[in-house]
């Protein structure tokens, strides 16, 4: 994200934000952005400062937590979202399947995108069009929970089925929300 200090910078941020109902110790979220504890100490003391984060002291821990009542949460969270969600995350994981010709996220996570999330978005609904090997649809969802760190359930739906306006899954997913995951590439004009 070019709008941001570092990539350590946003990693931290999308841990935080996209998170705001965890706690987190700094060693834990230090071990979760993927650098020590001293690295990530600085933007801490910063967020903390300018009240994007509370803070508790629990012993020798400091705990820190986004802070949902700042006026900003919500345009940070967005940011955090946008640079490093599952729409950031997704294309490159479901890219590399076989076999899928389109993609979607649906339920609770697309109605944040969506700005119509009522209280928190759980885990990540992705419905993929097509017929790739389930064996790999299952190893894209446990990456895509590891990187994302939200249990990410990826569902296959047949052409067929995708077609079926009878369907009462596929009646669910084009009744609500969903946002297209871009898989390919768009070729320049």
């Amino acid at each position: 994200m070019p709008l941001l200090r570092s990539e350590t910078q946003g990693r931290l941020l999308a841990e935080l934000f996209l998170h705001p109902d965890r706690e987190y110790s700094l060693r834990s979220l230090a071990k979760g952005v993927g650098v020590s504890p001293p690295t990530i100490q600085r933007d801490i003391d910063r967020l903390v400062k300018a009240a994007f984060l509370h803070e508790k002291r629990v012993g020798n821990s400091r705990l820190v937590r986004a802070a949902t009542d700042h006026p900003v949460f919500g345009q940070i969270a967005d940011i955090a979202l946008f640079g490093y969600g599952p729409l950031a995350i997704l294309p490159d994981i479901l890219s590399r399947i076989s076999g899928i010709s389109d993609a979607f996220i649906f339920g609770s996570w697309a109605a944040r995108y969506s700005d119509q999330a009522v209280g928190h978005a759980g885990d990540l609904d992705v419905a993929v069009i097509g017929n790739p090997p389930r064996r790999d649809l299952f190893q894209a969802a446990e990456q895509a929970s590891r990187r994302l760190k939200i249990e990410t359930n990826i569902q296959r739906v047949g052409p067929k089925q995708w077609e079926d306006e009878k369907d009462p899954f596929v009646a669910s997913i084009r009744s609500s929300p969903r946002l297209q995951i871009r898989l390919f590439e768009e070729e320049a004009s």
